[in-house]
Order: structure tokens, then sequence, then C-alpha cells
């Protein structure tokens, strides 16, 4: 994972030179994220190297984050470039080094290079990422559990038509998850493409004799996930990065291809509905957590919805949370609608084997293998996915099929 560039946070929350700074944990290390007065974002380890006082409480001041305890000061590279409480003729500046990772902004997020090696991989082009600042809108909210069970529910298919579901009517649109093409048929079919970004997951639900409904989410390496949405709504992307083992950084960016997303779509969206999910302000903690039990309302199980709990991201977090903070998967027994958490678990395996033999993906050296999209569409029935997409799941034509 360390291997590539990885989105840590959303530039909104550093948005201010010289600013204060965030906390944040990824992949098990303490850090604090910060803008300098120069516009320069660092990632630097949260403990200053003098007596490991936390640098989150540190003045961010004049290109540097300077610790509160003996004003050591640090900038965005690490280098200690002025210790006050030492004599001048002193050295000892020169030899202190700071952990920093590089940063790059792209897509309204903030991104880092956590590997080893000297020269960072390409950077990913995701073509999200080009598109206008006002044709996306980006969040972030912690979720209690191990990344890998969060991001398998984004291959689970299968419990969109239950979990997501209202008791009551199908929605208008028949293509949404509560629309008559996903209840009308409860158990999807699939077909898996591997490539060499991760893994094409498609499934599809009888719609009648003669058609069907093709939906196909994406996984790309190392933790991107793509699900599939109407064609006429905003699409998405999440980001599924371990905070450490047992807790996760969500990310997600809404965007529009074809025009500014709408006020409502941001009201909506700041408001924790639909791709997002309602956080306390001025946090990433979600409103509705195992705590108070998602807020389930027992009468509207019973009455309107399948759950009970309001919200898709709250109800996947429910289910995805109370499988443990890191799942026994020993304990599960898995049927043929689970083929795409099946074939994740097999992927995600199958690139470490070709890590550790020294094989690196061709994503490190060709960052325009990440423009894919996902989609959805009805097909004839007789037709596999593979000959509606291209052979092998050809990239051009996944990126097209839904254009």
């Amino acid at each position: 994972m360390r291997s590539f560039w990885l989105p840590v946070a959303v530039s909104y929350e550093v948005a201010e030179r010289n600013g204060p700074p965030l906390r944040l944990k990824i992949l098990g290390e303490d850090l604090v994220l910060f803008r300098d007065s120069e516009g320069r974002v660092g990632l630097v380890d949260e403990s200053c190297p003098h007596r490991l006082s936390s640098l989150f409480f540190g003045r961010n001041e004049d290109c540097g984050i300077r610790c509160i305890y003996h004003g050591w000061k640090f900038d965005v590279t690490g280098a200690c470039v002025d210790m006050p409480s030492e004599p001048p003729s002193s050295k000892l500046k020169n030899k202190i080094k700071l952990k920093a990772y590089p940063t790059h902004e792209a897509g309204g997020l903030i991104w880092a290079y956590m590997g080893t090696q000297d020269t960072a991989p390409q950077f990913p082009q995701f073509d999200w990422a080009d598109l206008p600042e006002s044709h996306r809108y980006a969040s972030r909210w912690e979720q209690d559990s191990n990344y890998l069970q969060a991001l398998e529910g984004e291959f689970d298919t299968g419990h969109v038509g239950f979990l997501h579901s209202s008791l009551d009517d199908f929605d208008e649109s028949p293509f949404s998850l509560n629309g008559i093409y996903v209840r009308g048929d409860l158990v999807p079919k699939w077909e898996i493409i591997h490539t060499p970004t991760g893994m094409t997951a498609a499934s599809y639900r009888n719609v009648d004799e003669t058609k069907v409904l093709w939906r196909w989410n994406q996984f790309l390496l190392p933790v991107f996930s793509m699900p599939s949405e109407e064609q006429h709504k905003p699409q998405f992307i999440r980001i599924w990065l371990p905070r450490d083992d047992i807790s996760t950084s969500v990310i997600c960016v809404s965007f529009r291809y074809d025009r500014p997303v709408a006020d409502n779509e941001l009201t909506e969206w700041r408001a924790g509905i639909s791709h997002h999910r309602d956080v306390v302000p001025g946090t990433t903690r979600p409103i509705a957590h195992a705590g108070n039990d998602y807020l389930i309302d027992r009468e509207k199980q019973r009455t309107k919805t399948y759950s009970g709990i309001e919200g898709v991201r709250n109800q996947d977090a429910a289910a995805v949370e109370s499988q443990g903070r890191i799942v026994d998967r020993t304990r599960e027994h898995l049927g043929t609608s689970d083929a795409g958490v099946i074939q994740l678990r097999k992927c995600l395996m199958r690139n470490v084997r070709n890590f550790l033999n020294g094989e690196h993906s061709q994503l490190l050296t060709d960052g325009s293998l990440y423009r894919l999209k996902s989609g959805q569409i009805l097909a004839p029935a007789h037709l596999r996915f593979e000959e509606l997409s291209g052979t092998g799941g050809s990239r051009d034509l996944l990126a097209t099929i839904n254009d």
C-alpha cells in the first residue's frame, strides 16, 4: 500500500496558510498535516524529535511548524530550521530530521507518498480530478472497522435489495437502489474481470425475459472503489485508507462530468445524504454510530424501511461495524451472491504475492490506467458483460460504455 500515492485528507481541512495543524492517523502512524506560509502542505510525524511533545499544539508560522515546548521548528520537508533553545554555535539542528512525507494536491484532496523509494510513483490520473472545483464535492469521516471489511461492502451487491430498501414503495427511478430492477431480482449474477488496475466486478439482475440490468463497480489498487450510479446522477469514488488495523479513514468525492454540482446536491451531501455521511461539525466522527445504535427507529423499521436506520452510509456502517473491528472470516458462510467479495480478496492476495515476488503494479508507472468508470446499463439478456465491454474488459470501452 505504501508503494502508491494515497489520499490522506480533503484540501479544505487545512485550507488556511499558517492555520491550525490537523491530526491524522495513517497506516498506524500518528502524523500532523499543515499548510505553511507559502501554501505548501507538510505531512510530518506528530512527535517533536526533541522531547516527543505533540506538534499538533505547535505554532504554524513563517514556513514551518514550531513545537511549543522548546521552540524547535521544522519545515514541510522535516528539516529543523530553528532551534532557539540551543546556543547559536550549536550544530545540533543540522543533525535533526523530522519524519516527513511528500505531498501533492489534486482533485480537492491532499495525497501523500509514504513509501521507501527515493522516487515516488507516477501520480494517478483520475479524470474526475481534472474537473473544475465547481463540479465536485469531497468529505471525510471515520469508520470503526478494519479497512478491508469496509471496502468489501462495495462489492457485496447482494445486500442492496435488503439493507437499503423501503417497505412501502419503489423509488420512481427503476435503476435506483430501491428501484424495481434491483428489488425485482434479489439474486445478482456475477462476472469478474481482473485488470491491471485491480478488478471490475459486474453483476446483472433479470428485468424480464429479454433484458437484464448490468451494474459494474471498479476496485482500483490499493484503496479505491467506484460503485455504479445512475447515469444522470452525480458519480462518486470512495477511498478506504487504514488508520490502523481497526479503524478506517473514508474519503468520498462526488462529481459531475456534465455541469457544476447543483445547490440542492451540495446541501444533501453536506447533510450526510446519499454518497456521504453526517458527522459532528468540525470533526470526522459520524453522528450516528455504534454507541447510539445508529439512531435506529424500530417503528420505522416495522412500517417504512428494511433497516430502520436513516441514511445509506449509516446503514452500511451498522452492518459492517457490527461484524467486529476485525471480522473473523473463518466463521463466515459465503454463497454464490458473494462472488464480488470472494474475488476482491483473491485480487488483493494475488497482488500482495506479486509484490513480494518483486512484481510491481503497472499503476506505479502508468497513472492513466486509473481512468476507469463504473456504470449500469440495460442490455439484451443473452449478452455477457465481456461482450458489452470489449474483450477482457477493455479499459477504453469500460470507460465509455455508460457515456
